[in-house]
């Protein structure tokens, strides 16, 4: 519930500022994975999952430590869609585009202060967070 919580604090605090369109061109470290439904929250060590965004041809090049979390090492093809209205009940304002890899829907993003927030399920699914490095 803790976690839930700030998650929101996040989103309400964003929304008094202007959170401009991210630019993934660049690395990112996931240090954060947390199961909505089930509250369950796993920290990573950095740098053991990195994502590397190349937005010129639209790639993500993964390199993961892990067999179990995330997705695994490898080069995958991505794109961002435009939502169509924000989604009931919860509003996510800030959630505004998807994030498709391999032409599958992964999950809804929002990018402030250097942390990349993915979502899966805006009601109970995986949120994984990362920070810019």
């Amino acid at each position: 519930m803790k976690n839930l919580f700030s998650f929101l604090l996040l989103l309400i605090t964003c929304s008094f500022y202007s959170c401009d369109k991210t630019s993934f061109d660049a690395e990112w470290s996931l240090i954060q994975i947390e199961n909505g439904f089930g509250q369950q929250v796993t920290t990573i060590p950095e740098n053991q999952i990195q994502w590397s965004f190349n937005e010129e041809d639209g790639t993500i090049s993964i390199h993961n430590e892990t067999a179990d979390k995330s997705l695994p090492t490898g080069m995958y093809d991505y794109e961002l869609e435009e939502l169509e209205e924000p989604q009931e009940p919860t509003d996510p304002s800030e959630f505004v585009q998807n994030i498709n890899i391999n032409g599958q829907f992964y999950g809804r993003y929002i990018e402030k202060n250097d942390t990349l927030i993915i979502t899966s399920n805006i009601m109970d699914g995986d949120t994984e967070i990362f920070i810019k490095k």
